[in-house]
């Protein structure tokens, strides 16, 4: 069920994964964590927890991957703590996110609380700010009928892929305590922007453009385990014997 060894096209690639929570990890999570690392997608994986204030969360991990223990790691790739995803949903994205592309999604939902219907976690940016999507733009292709990756103005921090050349770029633009993550002021009329979409619109303002992968198809813990219901039934990860624990 599990398939082979995941492969990087180059061998150098190493992912940390960076895990964001509040409280706890759902063991639906652990256990894709677990499953990519013994598979090679993931390399090691660290966790930050936040309070009122998730930016900073966000930012120290970023902080973390630049630490010199972490140095041989080509990729950040920040999953929050309620998604589900196979070893080749990490291969995937890693493998568009470039020096060129180097922020890179997976497609995942929430639901809409107002009329039941599942909104794909990415955004395109119009004249007066950033939209949500809806599925019709979002839905899987098959590469035999286009890129499954297509231009977006957002994506969701909760299965987001950075490429390290970008994460060293960003100090030199944007000035600390946040260079990478903030919440600006922004669209018409003004107003707060997550810390999801701030990023993105420096990616943005970088020239670099911000990729959805549409054939990573991520699983996200609500009430239920949700998909997008143009997704293919979901492959679950073994349940791991031992969970290693996250790097320090």
């Amino acid at each position: 069920m599990d398939g082979g060894p995941v492969a990087y096209s180059d061998p150098e690639t190493k992912v940390l994964c960076g895990v964001i929570t509040r409280s706890h990890i759902h063991a639906g999570t652990i256990g894709s964590i677990t499953w990519a690392i013994s598979k090679g997608a993931l390399s090691s994986w660290l966790i930050r927890t936040h309070g009122p204030y998730l930016t900073n969360a966000r930012n120290s991990m970023v902080r973390a991957f630049l630490a010199i223990e972490h140095r041989d790691k080509t990729h950040l790739l920040f999953v929050d703590s309620d998604q589900r995803f196979t070893p080749e949903d990490v291969r995937a994205v890693v493998s568009r996110c470039t020096r060129e592309t180097p922020v890179v999604g997976g497609l995942y939902v929430n639901p809409d609380q107002t009329n039941g219907s599942h909104n794909p976690i990415a955004y395109s940016l119009e004249p007066d700010g950033f939209h949500q999507l809806d599925m019709g733009p979002c839905r899987w292709t098959h590469p035999s009928e286009g890129d499954p990756c297509i231009e977006v103005g957002a994506v969701g921090t909760g299965f987001m892929a950075i490429h390290r050349s970008l994460i060293e770029t960003m100090p030199g633009t944007f000035s600390e305590p946040c260079p990478w993550f903030a919440e600006p002021v922004f669209g018409d009329p003004p107003k707060m922007i997550g810390e999801d979409l701030g990023f993105c619109l420096r990616v943005l303002h970088l020239d670099h453009p911000v990729l959805l992968h549409r054939g990573a198809k991520i699983g996200h813990f609500k009430e239920c385990l949700i998909y997008p219901e143009s997704f293919d039934q979901p492959i679950l990860p073994p349940e791991p014997s031992e969970v290693p624990p996250p790097a320090p």
